[in-house]
């Protein structure tokens, strides 16, 4: 399963499962809670399903994710459906940024502040910018290298590059 997207093998599932791994490309990560409620369209298979395919796999904790090597092509989708070039370039799909954002209101819920802050990438730069120093600013000031290597490699991500408009201005205030 390498491209998914555009004239690949994405175009060639049913629609629901095509829209179901679309969204599935959306969050780093996901629970069967989420897949149900926000992930999963009528008619699209289960996780189980998914995962025996090979279109998701297990990330532990309860968790699935899209698998790394197709997550940008999957994502790019979102662009064709949206009747543009399957380019990962702003602005954001206004579907996209809406299941962004309810997606990212549920992780700050939840806590996983940096799978926010990806979200968050995808919907409103000025929640970006404010979810960065956030979480960035203490963990620099606790010489937390760790934390801000994870954060600097969240932005560094092949699939949230093309975002430079908000990706400049965030990783200038560093």
């Amino acid at each position: 399963m390498t491209d998914l997207s555009g004239d690949g093998l994405l175009a060639l599932l049913p629609p629901a499962v095509a829209e179901c791994l679309r969204r599935c490309a959306v969050p780093l990560s996901f629970d069967a809670e989420t897949f149900g409620r926000d992930l999963q369209p009528t008619g699209a298979p289960g996780i189980d399903e998914l995962v025996r395919r090979g279109q998701l796999k297990a990330a532990g904790d309860g968790r699935f994710r899209m698998p790394d090597a197709v997550r940008a092509d999957v994502l790019a989708d979102w662009w064709r459906v949206a009747g543009r070039a399957p380019v990962l370039l702003p602005p954001v799909p206004e579907p996209l940024a809406e299941l962004a954002a309810r997606l990212g209101a549920a992780a700050r819920a939840a806590h996983r502040d940096v799978e926010a802050l990806d979200l968050a990438l995808l919907h409103s730069n000025d929640e970006a910018a404010t979810l960065f120093h956030e979480l960035y600013d203490p963990a620099d000031r606790a010489h937390d290298l760790a934390s801000c290597t994870a954060i600097l490699e969240l932005l560094d991500r092949p699939d949230r590059l093309p975002h430079t408009y908000t990706l400049q201005a965030i990783r200038t205030a560093v």
